[in-house]
């Protein structure tokens, strides 16, 4: 009888990079539109990275990875593209509709973008979630001082939780209170102010400085109205810091009460003007924010314990290298 042959490891498969190969065409590009700036391009960076450690990078693969916003996508003829997209509401703008049907396959980075997209087209739709870089976002342990900063970082739009956060700061009496400060960190502009207790920061900082801005905060507020993935909350929690957001959308595939404080939510329609869509998206509890804000600064012990236990998850599940093997394995699966 012939003897079993031991498989060997996997042979590497071959991808092409669709970002990498338009780019090649038009070597004057030095910025590929794949959606907004710091979501989309970290995530399609740092995947780009870690996968070509694992898959080797050839323009006449059988197979185009794109990681943009649907309504940018563009096939590669010739070959099995994948689209690799996301969304934070529960309706797709009609624009994203003809990308997510011309794609073979899509993939999403949490399972609410899943069903989300089940519902525009019948192709294949698998989850990868998105990971954070433990050598930039190290890990801190806290302690309790005065004064306590609330950190909240995203772009100034109502989405990313702005009004809640600002509401919640004057309506909660935290504008009048001298132990606490708030720091805003936001894009658009080249700007450092103080006013009372808040510091308003638009400036441009490296990966090194925001983990430095993160390991100076006690507690981050995220009282988001949708994600696709929630990189920012992902990254603040990496470094141990007690974070309060919203679980829903993305963030609810790796934040709960566990490992933070949820806020409360009701569903609402709003009119998404920069899509031409009017979608259901959370909003949260500005009153139930004041509330976990208080509740975290008067037992910062049981907080910082949150922050370790969400650390120790992010460090376990969501890293970039586990990020690549998924969309590695979802490829090769699938061909």
């Amino acid at each position: 009888m012939e003897a079993k042959r031991e498989a060997g490891p996997a042979k590497r498969i071959k991808i092409c990079w669709a970002t990498e190969f338009f780019r090649a065409k038009d070597r004057s590009q030095t910025w590929v539109g794949i959606g907004n700036a710091y979501g989309y391009y970290t995530h399609e960076r740092r995947m780009f990275e870690h996968v070509s450690k694992i898959a080797d990078m050839d323009f006449n693969a059988p197979v185009a990875v794109h990681i943009q916003t649907a309504d940018k996508f563009h096939r590669i003829e010739g070959k099995k593209n994948y689209l690799f997209t996301m969304f934070e509401a529960e309706q797709i703008p009609a624009t994203y509709v003809r990308g997510v049907n011309e794609a073979d396959h899509l993939i999403v980075p949490c399972t609410h973008n899943q069903r989300l997209f089940a519902r525009y087209t019948d192709k294949p739709i698998d989850v990868c979630h998105e990971g954070v870089d433990f050598s930039v976002y190290t890990f801190k342990e806290r302690k309790f001082s005065i004064p306590f900063r609330f950190l909240w970082v995203g772009a100034p739009n109502p989405r990313k939780g702005w009004e809640e956060m600002t509401c919640a700061w004057k309506f909660g009496g935290f504008d009048r209170a001298k132990e606490v400060e708030l720091y805003i960190k936001t894009t658009l502009g080249n700007m450092y102010e103080r006013k009372a207790n808040i510091i308003f920061d638009s400036r441009n900082m490296t990966l090194e400085q925001l983990r430095d801005l993160y390991h100076s905060a006690h507690c981050f507020i995220f009282p988001t109205r949708g994600e696709g993935f929630g990189l920012t909350l992902a990254e603040s929690m990496a470094t141990g810091l007690p974070c309060i957001a919203t679980r829903y959308s993305g963030t609810a595939d790796f934040f709960d009460d566990y490992v933070g404080y949820t806020l409360k939510y009701k569903m609402f329609n709003f009119n998404l003007e920069a899509y031409q869509l009017r979608a259901d998206m959370a909003t949260p509890s500005v009153e139930d924010l004041i509330n976990q804000m208080s509740y975290v600064f008067n037992h910062y012990s049981k907080a910082r314990q949150k922050g370790r236990l969400a650390a120790r998850r992010i460090q376990k599940y969501f890293t970039w290298p586990l990020a690549a093997q998924r969309l590695v394995e979802i490829i090769r699966s699938s061909m």
